[in-house]
């Protein structure tokens, strides 16, 4: 329990509470938790990145590429990278295509979405700015 407790960031008690309940349990965890990271599909300016470093968020996921089925353009673009950077968030990238049925997880098909990752992680210029971030650790 404090393993999983500890990967969760939660207060390590080693006993199942409420919190540790809630993460195992529900996919939005427990809300009522200070969170320093945030994901959206939406793409984000200077002023909605300003609202979230307000806020007291330090990272922001966003998506990498869009889905092959979707409507919504939630890939990241290289404008937005900077955006953020400059406003002082960190990104996660995110990527996801589909997840709709359980034989799209092939072996192929996981080759194809890594490569798929990585090629946008660069086009979006984000693996030069993490590889200067882990060169200064």
């Amino acid at each position: 329990m404090a393993k999983f407790q500890r990967f969760m960031c939660l207060n390590e008690t080693g006993d199942a509470d409420r919190g540790t309940l809630m993460s195992l349990f529900t996919t939005c965890g427990d809300t009522t938790r200070s969170a320093q990271a945030c994901d959206t599909s939406t793409r984000l300016d200077s002023a909605k990145v300003k609202t979230l470093k307000d806020a007291g968020y330090s990272y922001v996921g966003r998506y990498l590429t869009n889905s092959k089925s979707g409507k919504l353009d939630k890939k990241m673009t290289t404008e937005e990278v900077k955006t953020i950077l400059d406003g002082g968030l960190k990104i996660f990238p995110i990527y996801q295509t589909y997840g709709g049925e359980a034989a799209y997880y092939t072996a192929e098909q996981g080759n194809e979405d890594a490569i798929s990752a990585v090629t946008a992680t660069v086009n979006l210029g984000i693996i030069h700015i993490m590889q200067k971030t882990l060169l200064k650790v």
